[in-house]
């Protein structure tokens, strides 16, 4: 089976994009590698690099992205020794396109969403739906402060978590039922956080200089704006007396 030349990851058909991914020496790219070249070069150009010229433009392309990415899936124990199914996947190799420098993930799973098969994924901020194919790249996510409850449910063979999101209901299917359990207690002990508190505002009381005051009430008696009444009562509470 022919190998990506920068990566050596096998070309299949969910990472493979065709004759464009052809360098100048002939060897190709798969999808991931493919699309980061794209970051920084126009994807029509890529026939115009050798291999190893392309190579360092991925590199720099990927850079700490991906590091990031790959640290957080170890940290969950998903890693391409342990769990080589998922890096198998599409999906896996967009993570460092749609998640954010300041998110973390916590636990993912493969899922059917609808017509979709993909991953759900879950990090400090919202759940996400991923399903890539050859030509589509499909993105849904739910905003963790607008899950009002998720629920899991144990089949036969499969298992199914249902997402309730501000009224809207989402039911993610065909995960390892033994998974499905744990990925939404997981979540459930995220939700249940306490979340951040806005800091107290602090009220300053000023001294009030009554000299000042008694000025500007002189001036609006002045004006005709108050009476001589009502400039003796202002003047009697701001002295106290």
């Amino acid at each position: 089976m022919a190998k990506c030349g920068n990566c050596s990851k096998s070309l299949e058909f969910i990472n493979s994009i065709g004759s464009g991914s052809k360098v100048s020496t002939g060897e190709r790219l798969c999808q991931a590698c493919f699309g980061a070249f794209a970051k920084i070069h126009p994807a029509g150009t890529l026939g115009k690099y050798t291999l190893a010229q392309a190579a360092e433009i991925i590199n720099a392309a990927k850079g700490g992205e991906v590091d990031r990415i790959t640290a957080q899936l170890q940290k969950i124990g998903i890693s391409k020794e342990l769990t080589p199914a998922y890096w198998q996947r599409g999906e896996v190799y967009q993570l460092d396109n749609i998640i954010g420098g300041d998110e973390e993930i916590f636990a993912m799973i493969q899922a059917a969403y609808s017509t979709y098969k993909g991953l759900l994924v879950a990090t400090n901020k919202r759940l996400i739906f991923i399903e890539k194919t050859f030509t589509n790249l499909k993105v849904e996510d739910f905003g963790l402060d607008k899950i009002t409850s998720i629920q899991y449910q144990a089949g036969f063979i499969d298992g199914e978590i249902t997402i309730i999101a501000s009224g809207n209901t989402a039911k993610m299917e065909k995960l390892d039922k033994n998974l499905a359990q744990a990925f939404a207690e997981k979540v459930r002990a995220k939700l249940s956080e306490p979340k951040a508190q806005a800091a107290p505002v602090t009220v300053v009381n000023q001294p009030l200089d009554v000299a000042d005051q008694l000025g500007k009430l002189a001036k609006l008696k002045e004006q005709g704006i108050l009476t001589q009444e009502e400039f003796d009562a202002q003047k009697k509470k701001l002295l106290g007396l």
